[in-house]
Parts: structure tokens; C-alpha cells; sequence
């Protein structure tokens, strides 16, 4: 069996988010499988505008949970955010999804 340090934490992260109307709403992430954060790059990378324009959505959609954990927006929802709303909470997403530098120790 594989040690537990090899797969993504479970922990979930409270996260006051301040809209671009001014209102703050706590909502909740979590780090988002690697299978997730290939299909956001991939989504990026895509030659498709469509694919390109649905790499925010993708992030999102696997990282917004509630505070136990669960997903808390499919991505079909994702897509029906405000443009201004899909901006703050993937900016959360991405900041807590970024790649670790590589030194030693990180696998």
C-alpha cells in the first residue's frame, strides 16, 4: 500500500472571498486531484476556444466544496457563474492548486 503522503490531503480550507460588489461570502476549497489539475492544463492548452474558455469552470468546479468536503458546484453549474464571481473564486482555487517548487523532499 501506498504511503498516505502520495495522494492529495483532504483537508478542506475556509476562505473569506470578497466579490467585486463588496459582499463577503466564506466558502470553502480543496486541493484538487492531479487527474483535475491535468484537465485544467489540458483545458488551457487546448487548440479549442471552447476548451480554453472552460479551464476556469474546470478548476472550480473540483475545488469549491462545502466544509465537509463534498463538491458543492458541478461544472455544467460552474458555468452559469458571473464572470466577475468565476474570477475570485478561481484565483482562490489556483492559489491553493499551485504547483509546489520542486526541492528536495517534494515528490
Amino acid at each position: 500500500m501506498l504511503d498516505k503522503s502520495f495522494f492529495v490531503s483532504p483537508e478542506v480550507v475556509g476562505k473569506d472571498v470578497q466579490l467585486k460588489d463588496g459582499s463577503t461570502h466564506k466558502l470553502y476549497f480543496r486541493r484538487v486531484s492531479s487527474y483535475d489539475y491535468q484537465r485544467f492544463l489540458n483545458c488551457l492548452r487546448s487548440p479549442s476556444i471552447d476548451d480554453r474558455g472552460m479551464a476556469y469552470h474546470v478548476l472550480v468546479a473540483a475545488s469549491l466544496c462545502d466544509a465537509d468536503g463534498k463538491a458543492a458546484l458541478s461544472l455544467e453549474k460552474a458555468k452559469d457563474l458571473e464572470e466577475g464571481v468565476l474570477e475570485r473564486l478561481f484565483a482562490v482555487a489556483l492559489e491553493l492548486n499551485k504547483r509546489q517548487e520542486d526541492e528536495p523532499g517534494n515528490a
